[in-house]
């Protein structure tokens, strides 16, 4: 029953219910600080970016890129709760987020990676070099349309009769809720990928 719960939230409602146990941890326990971060934060911000601009993500372990964008840039993928992130090496092409408590997530960078590499901090003992979210959204306002990965639009279900290949989703959307299969809010995504509708009902 509670998986079948969890498959009805969609991401932004799963990571606002991560921080609330978060909230409730620390307050159970004063003096303790649960925050996510680490690989669990890279993992979502990674996913998140995926889906939204339709990125290949590649294996966890590889270096400097993260995935690949449908135009075929290598793209490294960041994303942050503060105010300043840190680079490593010099990428192809930097996306930047801003991952919220309540689950939002916003850009602050999508550009070459050079403009963020020029501009970082003096290399430090961890082999990073950090640049602030200011600077990365100052440098974002003069960063060409051309050069920014594209932000998918909103996912829009096609019925049957605009696309006679298209998985009938009806029956599954307008399940009632409460159903022990789906309800009208189970995740699903529609993208495009060289032109190849993907429908994911898991």
């Amino acid at each position: 029953m509670f998986n079948d719960n969890l498959r009805c939230r969609t991401e932004s409602e799963l990571i606002q219910s991560l921080y609330e146990i978060v909230g409730e941890l620390e307050q159970r326990n004063p003096g303790r600080r649960f925050t996510p971060d680490g690989h669990l934060i890279g993992s979502i911000g990674e996913t998140i970016a995926a889906r939204q601009y339709g990125l290949t993500l590649y294996l966890a372990s590889a270096e400097t890129h993260d995935a690949r964008s449908p135009c075929g840039k290598e793209v490294q993928i960041k994303v942050t709760q503060i105010g300043r992130i840190a680079l490593s090496s010099e990428p192809e092409h930097l996306l930047v987020l801003h991952l919220s408590p309540d689950g939002r997530v916003s850009e602050i960078f999508n550009g070459p990676g050079a403009l963020a590499w020029n501009v970082a901090g003096k290399m430090q003992k961890n082999g990073q070099r950090p640049v602030s979210t200011r600077k990365l959204k100052k440098l974002a306002e003069n960063v060409a349309v051309a050069d920014r990965i594209r932000l998918l639009k909103p996912d829009k279900l096609s019925t049957v009769e605009d696309n006679p290949e298209q998985v009938d989703l009806r029956p599954v959307l307008n399940k009632p809720q409460g159903s022990n299969m789906y309800c009208d809010r189970c995740l699903y995504r529609l993208m495009t990928d060289r032109n190849e509708r993907v429908a994911d009902l898991e």
